[in-house]
């Protein structure tokens, strides 16, 4: 009975348009129910659907909808008896129709057995698993990069970094060197620079950081130290001192109304 509703309704294009709307409905309600718009259909698909209600494709278009549990009875009353419509969409579309409920639970469920697993195969790094698991506000991000893949690829060199962890200062740069053979691995605006941050902030019990001090006090405190030769402060007009002398350099910018580039290491004191 089945496969003779499939071989009616696969040949016609006005179910070939309504069938999508029917299955997109039952993903977001969970069951049979609710109703569709029609009023975007052609005339050609309307006058096929209309044949299957017994009506005509004007009387379709002044309801402008058309209902799930409508169509089911009406299925119910023709050859196909005894066919449902969850039955039928799923032979139709040839897969389970799964609700959006579902899907997300199965997806959490899904993320969870992850963690899990890392848990056990990077003990290093449990305790920021176990963190992840919670789901606070400061996880998402994360779990974008766990649905994308991308964390699974760098779950490996993060449990290295925690692992390489020592208390003889270290230059970033050189430490990311040290773990995974790229001196930028671990640059504040790449993926796992930041992943490695959420883990140290977790590791230390840290509220989030904010801001580029932050992040620096951050790494300091497990002896790692940011490589700030590279990071410049643009300066116009100011002088500095060395001892009760002003340097010449910046005399010589101000007395010619020059801008300078200072490394931001030079900045402090």
């Amino acid at each position: 009975m089945l496969d003779e509703a499939l071989a009616y309704f696969q040949g016609k294009s006005g179910f070939r348009r309504l069938f999508p709307l029917f299955r997109k409905k039952m993903e977001s309600l969970g069951r049979v129910g609710g109703s569709v718009d029609i009023t975007d259909f052609k005339d050609t698909e309307l006058e096929e659907i209309a044949v299957f209600f017994g009506s005509t494709k004007e009387v379709l278009l002044q309801k402008k909808k058309i209902y799930l549990l409508r169509f089911e009875k009406k299925l119910g009353e023709t050859r196909f008896a005894g066919v449902g419509v969850r039955a039928l969409l799923e032979g139709y579309f040839n897969e389970k129709i799964v609700s959006k409920k579902e899907t997300h639970e199965q997806k959490r469920e899904s993320e969870e057995r992850t963690l899990v697993h890392w848990g056990a195969q990077y003990p290093d790094l449990t305790h920021w698993f176990d963190y992840l698991r919670t789901r606070g506000p400061d996880t998402y991000w994360v779990y974008r990069l766990l649905e994308s893949g991308r964390l699974a690829e760098l779950v490996p060199v993060l449990h290295d970094a925690v692992r390489n962890l020592t208390e003889e200062p270290i230059r970033l740069p050189v430490f990311s060197q040290k773990v995974s053979g790229d001196p930028h691995t671990f640059d504040m605006n790449q993926d796992a620079g930041k992943l490695l941050m959420h883990v140290l902030q977790i590791k230390s019990g840290c509220p989030p950081i904010n801001g580029s001090e932050e992040a620096t006090r951050l790494l300091e405190s497990f002896y790692i130290l940011r490589d700030d030769i590279t990071n410049n402060v643009t300066v116009a007009n100011l002088l500095a001192d060395v001892g009760e002398t002003v340097h010449p350099l910046w005399q010589a910018a101000v007395d010619t109304q020059s801008v300078l580039n200072i490394p931001y290491a030079n900045c402090n004191g």
